[in-house]
């Protein structure tokens, strides 16, 4: 089995970015972050947001904030 650590770190650098952004864990987050990686968005913290916003619209959630930090 071949680990790719790289692609690990930068889907968690894209979950920072969009959870400091947001103030909460959002479960649309992991998906997210999967997609921001792999579209190469890994080095500007403002098209990780875009992304995320864009992803919002959608996929919309209908469950409660419960996990403000």
């Amino acid at each position: 089995m071949n680990f790719r650590q790289d692609y690990q770190d930068d889907r968690v650098w894209c979950m920072e970015q969009i959870l400091k952004y947001e103030g909460f864990l959002d479960s649309r987050i992991y998906a997210c972050a999967d997609k921001c990686v792999s579209d190469g968005l890994t080095t500007d913290s403002k098209d990780v947001i875009k992304a995320w916003e864009d992803w919002k619209v959608r996929f919309p959630s209908n469950y409660p904030i419960n996990n403000r930090l």
